[in-house]
């Protein structure tokens, strides 16, 4: 009797101490997660010009992306989808995809994009100097690196450029994985999202209202 209650105490310890250790992980993470929602939150969410002016979009804007004929299949896909999330974040901006001019743009590479030879897609972006206001963009696919892909990714890559427009720059906190569309490098597969997270909503809002 005596040893089994030994042991059975001894059991008991260890349970507690591997609560205790799973416990302490836990709020390492939360305190990481909350230590870099500080960092990347609200105005450290959005990337600045090189005269520090933040970068974004003129409230009260319609932009109107072009789609080029050329682009089908899940690209063309993955754009409209894009486009479609972009709308729900602020009723400051209209974001559509009916443009017929290129200020606004949606492209494929077949290969590599220049000097972006490890990206899955780029949002080559222009940006008033004076102001930080994005007057053009041109969201560019590298079929190299995104055709084999599942769909799932490639809507990420697509929601992640999007954020782009907005002016929101990435995030490199491996915490953040799974609670931001803007994680660079694309994040693994299980962290992917198909919508911009609550953290990205929450940037966009503080910056341009509901």
């Amino acid at each position: 009797m005596k040893q089994t209650s030994k042991k059975l105490l001894l059991l008991t310890i260890l349970i507690l101490c591997m609560a205790v250790l799973v416990s302490s992980l836990c709020a390492c993470t939360d305190a990481q997660r909350k230590k870099a929602v500080e960092t990347y939150g609200m105005g450290n969410a959005y990337m600045k010009n090189d005269n520090g002016k933040t970068e974004h979009l003129r409230s009260g804007r319609t932009v109107t992306y072009y789609i080029p004929t050329g682009i089908s299949g899940d690209y063309r896909a993955i754009s409209e989808y894009a486009l479609a999330k972009a709308n729900t974040l602020t009723s400051s901006i209209t974001i559509n995809g009916n443009g017929t001019t290129e200020t606004f743009r949606f492209s494929v590479e077949n290969g590599n994009i220049e000097k972006h030879e490890n990206a899955n897609a780029v949002n080559f972006m222009w940006v008033s100097e004076s102001t930080g206001e994005v007057t053009r963009s041109n969201i560019t696919y590298s079929k190299a690196h995104m055709d084999g892909k599942t769909l799932a990714s490639k809507k990420h890559t697509a929601l992640h450029e999007m954020g782009h427009t907005f002016g929101l720059g990435h995030i490199e906190a491996d915490v953040m994985k799974g609670y931001t569309v803007m994680m660079s490098p694309h994040p693994e597969s299980k962290y992917e999202l198909d919508d911009f997270a609550e953290f990205d909503r929450y940037n966009i809002t503080w910056y341009y209202g509901e």
